[in-house]
């Protein structure tokens, strides 16, 4: 396999953003969720969950800056900033149907529409934008859930 190809491999989410339908964003986010929930289920631990987000991170931003390029900075594929959002998004709410349900459609929400400026994050350099808008997405997702699961 082509150096080329293990980027595409970790930009498309483990080849999830090659959905041939539209919103490849919107399956890689739940193909995401359930990557994550399975891994909850098994490994219970956050400290290890942790870690293995951490490397989906750094993943992430290594695989975003090799494939971007000016004329395309954000290609459709690339969907690995969706995971990382959507995980942040419902990392540290309860794993139970409707805080997952919620996670998923707060993440989609704040990352389509982008509020409070997270929309200027995508500006930045060299693959770097791709994924802070959607952690940005994700961070703000993760704070107004978890007010609401306070709240309630």
């Amino acid at each position: 396999m082509a150096l080329i190809n293990i980027y595409k491999f970790f930009a498309s989410g483990f080849l999830t953003g090659y959905w041939p339908f539209p919103g490849s964003g919107t399956f890689g986010s739940l193909i995401s969720i359930i990557v994550f929930l399975i891994i909850n289920f098994y490994i219970e631990s956050i400290i290890i969950l942790g870690a293995i987000f951490i490397i989906l991170l750094i993943i992430g931003f290594w695989s975003c800056s090799k494939i971007y390029n000016n004329t395309n900075p954000d290609p459709e594929y690339c969907v690995i900033d969706e995971w990382a959002g959507q995980w942040i998004t419902i990392f540290f709410l309860p794993v139970e149907w409707f805080w997952v349900v919620s996670g998923f459609f707060m993440f989609r929400l704040l990352d389509i529409y982008k509020p409070f400026g997270i929309k200027k994050l995508e500006q930045l350099p060299y693959g770097f934008g791709i994924m802070v808008d959607d952690i940005a997405a994700g961070i703000l997702g993760a704070v107004i859930l978890y007010i609401v699961y306070i709240i309630i």
